[in-house]
């Protein structure tokens, strides 16, 4: 193979990335908006956020604005002020509507002023992305974002979050507060 054909099949190759990502129409009316962070998201190389939710890279904090460029049906892009675009993936099945997956993650309102109503202890936790004893589920799913592939997490009193691929923390709850975090590998 000459090195024309490899930079035609490259070229190929690259032009048509984009060609298999599907645009998702119900998410169009979202296009151009300014969004908030609902929760603390968690950033795999300071740009991408994942369904699993891993507890490790950055934080982008709850509260941060954002501008929603494009949206797919498993991913959307978005921009914070600071033109540095971040890309949202999540785990799409036959029930997932984008409008679901949008109010685990964004808010059309700024969150900080509820935060206001938190005491300091809980409103440094959350700004660390730390959970203790005593917080309320609230408190935990602003901090830690909401645990994945779980349907309805407050009615649960036990939550899993990944670390990491080997490494879990269950998080146990009675009358809705954290009463024990245990790490496992």
């Amino acid at each position: 193979m000459t090195k024309f054909h490899f930079f035609i099949i490259l070229f190929f190759i690259c032009s048509c990335s984009n060609a298999f990502r599907q645009k998702d129409s119900a998410a169009q009316e979202f296009l151009g908006k300014e969004v908030w962070t609902k929760t603390n998201l968690h950033l795999f190389q300071k740009q991408y956020v994942y369904w699993q939710n891993y507890l490790s890279g950055e934080l982008l904090p709850v509260g941060t604005p954002l501008r929603l460029k494009e949206v797919y049906t498993e991913e959307a892009i978005l921009t914070d002020t600071n033109n540095n675009d971040f890309i949202v993936h999540w785990k799409v099945d036959e029930s997932t509507a984008f409008k679901d997956v949008f109010d685990q993650y964004f808010l059309l309102e700024d969150p900080k002023p509820s935060l206001q109503n938190m005491s300091n202890n809980i409103v440094e936790s959350i700004s660390l992305g730390e959970v203790k004893r005593g917080m309320l589920k609230q408190h935990v799913i602003v901090s830690l974002g909401y645990p994945p592939a779980m349907k309805d997490p407050y009615s649960k009193n036990v939550w899993i979050y990944w670390e990491s691929e080997f490494r879990k923390r269950a998080i146990y709850f009675e009358d809705d507060k954290v009463t024990n975090i245990i790490y496992s590998e």
